[in-house]
């Protein structure tokens, strides 16, 4: 377990702010703490430097600060799987394939390959607009124009590469 103090304010590479272990920001030009914003579920803040706005992952400054890195790894992981707690306790240093493993392994990140059809992320067409192309007679390109999708798609719902047929119960 890290072992951190707790509230105690620790600069950070953000050279106009501190930290605290909670993830709290603390802005020593406008002398307040500061609101942090959702961006792609994290939390992040901003901070003017050289009359310049700069992005800062409220994650990444906690674990400089906290959390010590001997072996240099480059990835922040949130142990609990929450990307909103920033807490030092909840934070680790790993490589992105230990990252990668944790998010698999809690359940956080579903392989690709482990959804088929429309509920892949990936989908351009539904499991019942695959059915009809299976038993369509038009050519792959046409069929790709009529779907507004790349005749490539097309043809792998054809030789089964692609949109696999649902085994009924």
């Amino acid at each position: 377990m890290n072992k951190v103090k707790e509230k105690e304010i620790i600069p950070c590479s953000c050279p106009k702010g501190g930290i605290y272990s909670d993830g709290t920001v603390f802005s020593k030009m406008l002398n307040r703490f500061k609101k942090p914003y959702l961006r792609n579920g994290y939390l992040d803040t901003v901070i003017k430097e050289d009359g310049k706005w700069r992005n800062y992952r409220i994650n990444r400054l906690v674990a400089e600060a906290f959390i010590p890195n001997p072996d240099n790894l480059p990835q922040v992981n949130h142990v609990d799987g929450i990307k909103t707690n920033d807490s030092a306790y909840n934070l680790e240093w790993v490589t992105d394939k230990q990252n990668k493993k944790h998010a698999w392994d809690t359940g956080l990140k579903i392989p690709s390959v482990q959804k088929k059809g429309e509920k892949h992320v990936g989908a351009k067409l539904t499991n019942e607009e695959a059915a009809m192309v299976r038993i369509s007679k038009l050519s792959v390109r046409k069929l790709g124009e009529i779907l507004g999708v790349h005749h490539s798609i097309i043809h792998g719902i054809r030789k089964g590469k692609r949109y696999p047929i649902e085994a009924k119960d």
